[in-house]
C-alpha cells in the first residue's frame, strides 16, 4: 500500500530563522509550509499547531508553531 504524504515535492527542512511573519493567512502558511490546505486546517481543527482567530472569524497559523509541526513530526523526500 503506498504511502500518502501532505508534502509537495519540492519541500525542504524550514530553518528556524524565517523570512515570514509571525501570523501566517493560510496561503502564507502554504507556500512557507508545502503543506496542503487541507491539511494546514486539520493541524488547527486538531490543536496539533497553535492559531490566531481575528475578530472577522478567519484564523491565523504562529509561523513557529508550524515549523515546530513539521520540523517534528514529517519526513522529506517521501
Amino acid at each position: 500500500m503506498k504511502e500518502t504524504t501532505h508534502l509537495k515535492p519540492e519541500v525542504q527542512p524550514i530553518p528556524t530563522e524565517s523570512i515570514y511573519p509571525l501570523l501566517l493567512t493560510r496561503s502564507m502558511a502554504e507556500t512557507m509550509t508545502g503543506l496542503e490546505g487541507q491539511y494546514l486546517d486539520s493541524l488547527r481543527k486538531s490543536g496539533a499547531v497553535k492559531v490566531y482567530r481575528t475578530k472577522g472569524g478567519h484564523y491565523r497559523f504562529y509561523r513557529d508553531s508550524l515549523i515546530t509541526h513539521i520540523n517534528e513530526n514529517l519526513k522529506y523526500g517521501q
